[in-house]
């Protein structure tokens, strides 16, 4: 079994920091308790993945690899939630905002594959392992799991720059969530760096940056989750702006000629049909009478 050393310390301390800010963040009540709902999932994940960091040296076995299997779903879950999580923060939306559900079907997708392997015995399932059989489904996984990361941060550097230009257009004064969110996502993008070139050295047989692996990732992790938390116990109350919406298709315009052929056809309807004796005539009725469109101005 290996020694307890001072980077597990760094993972039991940046654990016991996740639960507490977790735990912390949901019990706040201000304007922020939607967004710091889905923080408290985000550090309750980090700290989760810390503690199979810890354990995975120890205990590795076919059992251990099972659950390990199950835990890493967790990485088609991050991308989507620090994506809402941002959203919420930035933005008044009513009611709060909730990421679609087919955002999850990799995760779901995972955890079905995962299933399945449980139908396999301890024995038949070591032998899978042996054999590298599992190699190229693992391969798939980490692939979908960075590209998914990857876009939803394209997406929430997105929605930052969309923020800026609607608090402009609301606000007379800049908020200090700008400074935040542009920690909390460079926190990530260096993550995700740190992943993408992992990944190389792993799967691409990439030599000239080996000294970057998984371990440092890891140890990112805690840092991360200290940052996080610190700033978002400090974060006051924020004003969300309204999300800009896509403009809505105006309404088509008549010019002066529809105009005045409008008014004769409606003048002619007054006296020659006299629909205004019509109790229960509609917008609609009086259109398709017009031969026109409800939709005009």
């Amino acid at each position: 079994m290996n020694s307890f050393g001072i980077v597990d310390l760094l993972f039991v301390l940046g654990i016991s920091q996740g639960v507490f800010l977790a735990i912390t963040l949901s019990l706040i009540h201000n304007k922020n308790k939607p967004a710091n709902k889905v923080l408290s999932f985000i550090l309750l994940i980090a700290s989760l993945m810390l503690v199979g960091r810890i354990f995975y040296p120890r205990f590795s076995g076919p059992l251990f690899s099972r659950i390990a299997g199950f835990v890493d779903t967790l990485i088609f879950v991050f991308g989507p939630l620090f994506y809402t999580y941002i959203r919420r923060l930035t933005f008044y939306e009513s009611p709060n905002y909730k990421i679609p559900w087919y955002h999850f079907i990799p995760a779901f997708v995972h955890i079905v594959f995962f299933s399945w392997t449980l139908f396999y015995t301890t024995e038949e399932f070591k032998i899978l392992v042996g054999q590298g059989t599992l190699n190229f489904i693992y391969f798939i996984v980490e692939t979908v799991g960075l590209i998914s990361n990857l876009v939803y941060m394209i997406k929430s550097y997105h929605l930052l720059r969309i923020y800026k230009t609607a608090e402009k257009a609301n606000l007379s004064y800049s908020q200090k969530v700008q400074t935040f969110l542009k920690f909390f996502l460079f926190g990530i993008s260096i993550f995700l760096m740190l992943w993408v070139i992992s990944y190389a050295n792993y799967f691409m047989r990439f030599k000239e940056l080996r000294f970057i692996s998984y371990h440092l990732i890891w140890m990112t992790i805690p840092i991360f989750i200290y940052i996080v938390g610190f700033f978002s116990l400090k974060q006051p109350e924020i004003f969300r702006v309204p999300l800009i919406k896509k403009k809505e298709a105006q309404k088509g315009r008549l010019n002066g000629e529809e105009l005045e052929i409008l008014k004769k056809n409606l003048e002619d309807l007054m006296v020659r049909k006299k629909i205004y004796l019509n109790n229960e005539l509609t917008l609609k009725d009086l259109s398709e009478e017009l031969n026109t469109s409800t939709n005009v101005s």
